[in-house]
């Protein structure tokens, strides 16, 4: 599922012709890897939804109880579900955040070096793709 990703030298050469500060690019790299360890959540957390709607599955659906028994389990999944897509929700917003840092960063020095920002935003994210995986930018 996940694509070797090669960078050319082109996107090396319009990487190095942002002229990013050092400082700066430790903190794009710093962010990068922040949007990685969300996305991490993010996955981890569905697929706990997953695992949850399963069990009740196996375990409680197409079995008769009382009203109290089921209105229980009901409220009990539902919680369940409730924390768990508010935490991903959580966890999306965070990503989303760190993404918007790194694209406006990219954008400022790409229009002080004069390049286009569609393709300079495409070789960094390569270029951080390759290095630290995720999803890019």
């Amino acid at each position: 599922m996940s694509a070797k990703i090669q960078v050319s030298l082109e996107d090396l050469e319009k990487v190095k012709s942002l002229n990013i500060p050092e400082e700066v690019a430790v903190n794009i790299v710093t962010d990068y890897l922040v949007t990685v360890k969300h996305n991490s959540h993010i996955r981890l957390i569905m697929a706990v939804i997953f695992v949850v709607v399963m069990l009740y599955n196996i375990f409680f659906a197409g079995n008769s109880y009382s009203i109290s028994t089921a209105n229980t389990i009901m409220i009990t999944l539902f919680c369940i579900e409730g924390v768990l897509a508010t935490l991903m929700i959580y966890q999306f917003v965070l990503f989303m955040k760190a993404v918007k840092k790194i694209r406006k960063v990219i954008k400022r020095y790409s229009a002080q070096s004069g390049l286009e920002y569609k393709p300079a935003k495409k070789a960094y994210a390569n270029l951080l793709k390759q290095e630290y995986g995720g999803l890019g930018l």
